[in-house]
């Protein structure tokens, strides 16, 4: 529990009659806001946990009722709790989840329902209720929780996926430099040289997941748990390059922490060397072959692959684009790997690049069909949004850039794509400005020196620089737009966006809008409006199969409670947008639909299209709008509400 809140609930406990929240935010020196909020929490949590409730009376205030042995209980509670985590908020029930499967994941020997409850100090019925969530987020790493009758709950499964989801965690809560600092130190300075005898620069994203990869194994290898592998994919790692670099180091480690490291944790180590996303910057003027004949093969040929398929989707000259096909040569080796050899890497701005980028996401998703044979399965979402950076950063170069004045230097941690997208957008946005280049954290001074920028834009908050600096999201929205306008007095205020959707609208007939459907999965339902666009002539009949089938890629839920379902575009006839409002709302993955826009758009429709899903992006934003068109008697007037 939060420390304030811990405060609050021993301020009532403390006090025998009512109290108002303007006394209780003075006390705690807060505001009467947060104190609402902490009684909501802290109400909530006791309905959960005990029978003491918290009693409120307009314009008197607040108070605690309950028996002196729950007073007992709450004081001893206050006193323990220090023992469960002090950056954690038991109170939240995420964080309880985290704590809990961290806790399952850790355990040599099972632990029990009642153990859990004891140190959380919540009832057996909430850890109950937790361990339901709990269980499907072990299973979507390939673990099942084992409930064993009288000994208590296990995790079974590999040790590499075990790992995965630890990660994952760990990302989330604490950082193992200040839990395991003596690791850290240890791994850290062996990447550090990794990077020096490789000759690359690792991304300040990908340098932080591999040292925590790594740290993670050592620690794991210190309890006794160890990586199985298989001998084909053993003997294979055995031939990388890095293999001896990892195997040189891992001795070191195996020295300090005195400590036996097996062949398969090497092997392991060099799958995460190998799957690290690296910044690489060709010598400026360099010829392409010079710089091609640095990069690998396979990784050349996916990229003229990919580029190709999305430049006939898109109707657009990208071939020509050499920053692309560096762009993507550069970043696909790590990319095959990590797809091959099933290493999870999760992509922390995917929600707002498939916001943000809905059309060219859609157009990567398609793409990525060319690469499946030979990464030997799906591209996961997360690999598809990386990619869509590039992309997205290519479509943007389209546009004419003048010559710049201002000096300006990109700080940015997340990798090339990132890095391209930002400074395109910026480019569009500013074309008076002087781009020099995109720098990780790790080479910012040294570029300041050989640079000498007039201003630096960055998505990492820069402390203590004499450089004038700001910093902005990767998708350089119209608030950091006007964040830099404002520092360079020189460009006017992006225009607001337009409220109406007329778009969407021009895609919409009448007979396209199907008002009160019923339906209890997602499946069921694209399956009823596919073939309602099929019985009007839009689609052919394989249309319904190939939208369910990339439905089970990624979903296709934005926000609002809309979902856009689609199939491939070689099914269409010619363009159209059918539309279901759902009688009640159904279950679409981890969140409740019940609007759905199903869109069957031409190659020749490039430029409607991406004002197609710019609209349905910005429906999103618009709540009254959606009550409105929930609301609507008929398909008329549904239609009309978005004029």
């Amino acid at each position: 529990m939060e420390q304030r809140k811990k405060q609050l609930l021993a301020t009532l406990l403390s006090l025998e009659s009512f109290t108002t929240t303007q006394q209780l935010a003075e006390r705690l020196g807060v505001s009467e806001k947060t104190i609402r909020n902490d009684l909501k929490q802290l109400d909530n949590w006791l309905k959960q946990t005990t029978s003491a409730i918290l009693l409120r009376q307009p314009g008197i205030g607040v108070k605690l009722e309950a028996t002196e042995r729950e007073r007992d209980m709450l004081h001893f509670y206050i006193r323990q709790i220090e023992s469960v985590s002090t950056s954690e908020s038991i109170l939240d029930p995420a964080k309880r989840k985290r704590w809990i499967t961290q806790a399952l994941l850790k355990q040599s020997r099972p632990i029990t329902i009642q153990q859990l409850s004891e140190q959380l100090y919540v009832s057996k019925a909430t850890i109950r209720h937790d361990l339901s969530e709990v269980e499907q987020e072990l299973a979507a790493y390939g673990l099942q929780l084992d409930k064993q009758p009288h000994k208590g709950l296990t995790v079974r499964g590999s040790e590499r996926n075990k790992r995965a989801l630890l990660v994952k965690l760990i990302g989330q809560t604490t950082q193992l430099d200040s839990t395991h600092p003596y690791e850290y130190a240890l791994v850290r300075h062996a990447v550090r040289t990794w990077e020096r005898r490789l000759h690359v620069q690792f991304t300040d994203e990908s340098f932080l997941r591999l040292c925590t990869h790594l740290v993670l194994a050592l620690i794991r290898i210190q309890q006794g748990h160890e990586v199985h592998m298989p001998a084909a994919e053993l003997q294979q790692l055995r031939q990388k390059t890095e293999y001896p670099l990892v195997e040189e180091v891992a001795r070191k480690f195996g020295k300090k922490l005195a400590l036996a490291i097996p062949e398969t944790e090497i092997a392991y180590m060099t799958l995460h060397l190998l799957g690290a996303k690296v910044h690489y910057t060709p010598p400026q003027d360099a010829p392409l072959d010079a710089t091609l004949s640095q990069l690998d093969p396979e990784a050349i040929r996916m990229a003229e692959s990919l580029i190709e398929r999305v430049a006939q989707m898109a109707q657009l000259p990208l071939s020509q684009d050499k920053e692309l096909f560096l762009g993507l040569a550069i970043h696909l080796p790590s990319a095959i790997h990590r797809l091959r050899h099933q290493l999870r890497l999760t992509n922390p701005i995917l929600d707002e690049i498939k916001q943000t980028y809905r059309y060219t996401f859609e157009m990567v998703c398609a793409a990525t069909i060319t690469l499946e044979p030979v990464v030997g399965g799906q591209v996961s979402e997360d690999e598809i949004g990386y990619l869509t950076l590039h992309i997205q950063a290519a479509l943007e170069r389209c546009q004419p850039v003048d010559r710049a004045q201002v000096r300006i230097l990109i700080v940015c941690t997340t990798g090339v794509g990132t890095s391209q997208l930002l400074a395109t957008k910026i480019r569009r946005a500013f074309p008076d400005l002087l781009l020099l280049g995109s720098v990780p954290m790790s080479q910012l001074q040294r570029a300041l020196a050989q640079h000498q920028p007039d201003l630096l834009i960055s998505t990492i908050p820069l402390n203590e620089l004499a450089v004038p600096h700001i910093t902005v999201s990767p998708f350089f929205p119209e608030a950091d737009q006007r964040k830099v306008a404002d520092r360079l007095r020189a460009i006017k205020e992006p225009p607001l966006a337009e409220t109406a959707f007329p778009t969407l609208h021009s895609f919409i007939a009448p007979h396209l809008v199907l008002l009160d459907l019923a339906a209890e999965h997602p499946d069921e339902l694209i399956q009823a409006m596919g073939q309602h666009l099929v019985e009007q002539g839009v689609v052919d009949k394989a249309y319904p199969a190939s939208a369910i089938a990339r439905e089970r890629l990624s979903s296709t839920y934005i926000g609002g409670g809309i979902a856009i379902p689609h199939g491939t575009i070689d099914h269409i006839h010619h363009s159209a947008v059918c539309v279901a409002r759902l009688n009640q709302p159904i279950v679409w993955g981890d969140e409740t639909v019940r609007l759905v826009f199903m869109p069957a758009v031409k190659l020749s429709e490039k430029e409607r299209a991406e004002r197609l899903f710019a609209e349905i992006v910005a429906l999103v934003e618009s709540p009254a709008t959606i009550e409105r068109l929930m609301r609507a008697p008929d398909p008329q007037t549904w239609l009309s509400t978005l004029v």
